[in-house]
């Protein structure tokens, strides 16, 4: 039981330990066919950093992608569709966006 209840917890706390880019990083992944060079040129990153973070979310939230990947274009899960509806929630806050 005790151990049930730290897993609920670091979930929860999961998505404090990520930062804009982060919750950007997933919200875009989520909404379609985007490969990781698109999302690091709209981030001025490199796809090597994208590839750190998608490593990152890994070891905060556990398995959030799907093992199948054509070339660099990465999917979620259905965990990892739960996290970007609240990242989306976040990033709309955030940006102050009207809804």
């Amino acid at each position: 039981m005790k151990k049930y209840i730290r897993q609920k917890t670091k979930k929860k706390e999961g998505i404090r330990l990520l930062d804009i880019d982060d919750l950007y990083i997933i919200y875009r992944i989520s909404v379609g066919d985007i490969n990781h060079k698109e999302i690091a040129t709209s981030l001025l990153l490199t796809p090597p950093a994208i590839s750190y973070r998608l490593t990152k979310h890994k070891k905060v939230f556990g398995k959030i992608y799907k093992n199948k990947r054509n070339g660099q274009t990465s999917r979620l899960n259905k965990n990892g569709l739960i996290i970007a509806k609240k990242c989306e929630t976040a990033l709309r806050i955030l940006l102050d966006d009207e809804q």
